[in-house]
């Protein structure tokens, strides 16, 4: 209960974030979320764990997550509430690395929802959509950041692609403060435009113009990153000729 006063206490929001359901351990918080949305959670619920044992990732990646120093945390939305846009994991991807830099923290943005400090991986998104007759019902914004991690509490087979807020700035972070500003920004993105989050996406993006290997599907091939479309989808230059994906899992070559 402390934590999600003191959360509220610094939140200027007007929806997201006034209704949070605290738990110390949790398997998910995406599927916690998806539980709540069922029984009637609140459009802006937020669901926080201090401990996640299961995080989901994008496909079947999961997301690890050292407990007590990092944010893991879910947003409820009704589509109904906020203006429909398919680009929802861009603006959380903005929200984030405008948290990171209200801290001091300079970040780079990896197509479509990896947040990297110096090329190493501080936060995650995994958005998830259901429909009712192909309109879309309730969306869940999934949210991993490392905050407070030491080296030594990134495992071992993370510790040389993974980073946190603590070991790039040298700093100790109040968790309650870093997850109220990411909410804040959340909801102010929310409600831009597609066109300014294409826009600002781009501004944060670390690998505009560099060239890549990447799968789509099970396909591996190599471009040059050019940017996105209006509708958020990767456009890659292979040899001469701009194609659009709208899913690669993209490597960024030196």
């Amino acid at each position: 209960m402390a934590f999600s006063q003191l959360v509220q206490a610094n939140l200027s929001t007007q929806v997201i974030g006034r209704k949070i359901e605290y738990y110390q351990i949790l398997k998910s918080t995406n599927s916690e979320a998806w539980n709540l949305i069922y029984a009637g959670a609140q459009h802006g619920t937020v669901v926080i764990t201090d401990h996640q044992t299961r995080g989901k990732g994008r496909g079947k990646n999961s997301w690890v997550s050292s407990p007590n120093n990092s944010l893991t945390f879910s947003v409820v939305l009704k589509p109904n509430e906020i203006p429909y846009s398919s680009l929802f994991s861009l603006s959380a991807g903005i929200a984030i690395a405008k948290t990171l830099q209200f801290f001091g923290i300079q970040s780079n943005l990896k197509w479509p929802n990896d947040i990297l400090i110096h090329q190493k991986k501080v936060s995650g998104i995994l958005c998830e959509t259901k429909f009712r007759a192909s309109n879309p019902s309730a969306l869940v914004i999934g949210i991993g950041l490392n905050v407070n991690e030491k080296v030594e509490d990134l495992q071992t087979e993370l510790s040389e692609s993974s980073t946190s807020m603590s070991i790039e700035s040298g700093m100790i972070f109040q968790r309650e403060r870093v997850m109220a500003e990411s909410l804040n920004f959340l909801e102010e993105y929310l409600f831009k435009s597609d066109e300014e989050i294409i826009k600002e996406w781009a501004q944060f993006c670390g690998h505009i113009g560099k060239n890549i290997s990447f799968r789509d599907g099970k396909e591996k091939m190599r471009g040059k990153f050019i940017g996105l479309t209006n509708s958020g989808a990767a456009v890659v230059n292979i040899n001469g000729t701009e194609t659009e994906f709208s899913s690669p899992i993209i490597t960024i070559e030196n």
